[in-house]
């Protein structure tokens, strides 16, 4: 495997951009919303901080699909079951070297909630060149559970829980946590951790350095791919799994737990057999770490 080089965050496939026009653009107000403040050079320090609350409902509707594009800050994000509104709750914070040009340029981060068909956009809108400033936009928001979700965050956590569709994380550095779901989850990791708890769909992970532990009910035909670079992938499956099985390193050792397979062949870096009837697949795989799997 070839470690993913590109940083960019692109707008997963499954979830092509709606050409039409918005029913709903919402951009964050308040008191503080000044202009960009004097002086256009490098800040020394960030160690001042200017913030701001917001809040939005949108109505729910016929639509079906959360996309939160994010840049620095956390994303969590919770199902709620016979919710008929989005609410999108949060903080922008601007972190500069002195309370006044925090307090100034806050107005250059925004937050922009669109609506558009099926689809629910919120964004984060920063400058490109940020002089040395920190610009974190922090967000809490609750979903109908039935709504699919896709986040995308260059620095920092991304949390989804309690959702029935599919979940999409794409995340350069940060922790990533998926809890409680029953669609597919799909998450791509640069750098940081990744904890999947109580996943009842089946799992695409890529990561390039950190850690995966993942508990996965993985359902008839599903299926469990987890790649990684560096680190250790820690997978909890039921007893009950039906799914062809492979598991394989460079460097590193694999260990199964409770674990009963037909067919193994096994090796300290490779192990492959059939869980049950191998109505399934799962896949493992990392060049340097280890690989655990538990049965319970």
């Amino acid at each position: 495997m070839t470690p993913r080089q590109s940083t960019a965050l692109t707008m997963p496939r499954r979830f092509l951009p709606v050409v039409a026009p918005f029913l709903l653009v919402i951009l964050v107000s308040s008191c503080d919303d000044g202009t960009t403040g004097p002086g256009s050079g490098v800040v020394d320090n960030t160690d001042f901080e200017a913030s701001a609350s917001f809040r939005f409902t949108v109505p729910a509707d016929a639509r079906s699909l959360l996309v939160v594009e994010g840049v620095t800050g956390s994303i969590k994000i919770a199902g709620v079951a016979e919710s008929d509104t989005v609410v999108i709750i949060g903080c922008r914070r601007v972190k500069s070297e002195s309370v006044a040009d925090a307090e100034a340029h806050l107005g250059d981060l925004q937050v922009l909630v669109t609506s558009s068909g099926t689809r629910v956009d919120v964004t984060t809108q920063q400058p490109g060149d940020t002089h040395g400033r920190q610009y974190i936009v922090d967000y809490e928001i609750i979903i109908p559970a039935s709504w699919e979700t896709s986040a995308a965050n260059v620095s920092g956590n991304v949390d989804v829980q309690s959702v029935a569709q599919d979940v999409t994380v794409r995340c350069t550095t940060g922790l990533v946590t998926v809890s409680d779901c029953t669609g597919d989850v799909e998450v791509d990791l640069t750098t940081g951790d990744i904890r999947l708890d109580g996943i009842h769909g089946s799992l695409d992970v890529e990561a390039v350095t950190g850690n995966v532990v993942a508990e996965n009910y993985l359902p008839a035909g599903g299926v469990c791919e987890i790649s990684l670079v560096t680190g250790a992938v820690t997978l909890e499956i039921p007893s009950t799994t039906s799914a062809t099985f492979s598991a394989k390193l460079v460097t590193g050792l694999i260990t199964l737990i409770g674990v009963t397979l037909d067919g193994a062949s096994i090796s300290p870096t490779r192990v492959t057999g059939t869980l049950g009837s191998g109505n399934g697949r799962i896949d493992l795989e990392a060049i340097t770490g280890a690989i655990t799997v538990t049965g319970f």
